[in-house]
């Protein structure tokens, strides 16, 4: 390269400082990125297992509130059974 004066080097080293400049914050952009990436990937997978744990408690809160139900159906049959065997021994002492 022949350089006409010692502006054309100034201005040439200042265009190829620019130019790093410029290479310089693509590489950290970059580099940025791929780490936010890296850290959002991860969070998807943390709120995915949340997810995951939520629909299982969820799951045995149902089954749990099935059971309960069970339990209270029968119980209240055997209720109204020793309301009618009350009542029936009821009228056998009356009578």
């Amino acid at each position: 390269m022949y350089f006409a004066s010692i502006q054309d080097v100034i201005l040439f080293s200042l265009a190829l400082l620019v130019l790093v400049g410029f290479g310089f914050l693509h590489f950290f952009l970059f580099r940025e990125y791929a780490q936010q990436k890296k850290k959002q990937e991860r969070r998807l997978k943390e709120l995915e297992q949340l997810v995951q744990v939520e629909i299982t408690r969820s799951k045995e809160i149902n089954t749990s509130s099935l059971l309960l139900e069970n339990v209270k159906s029968r119980a209240n049959e055997q209720l109204e059974l020793i309301r009618l065997q009350i009542k029936s021994l009821d009228k056998n002492s009356n009578s």
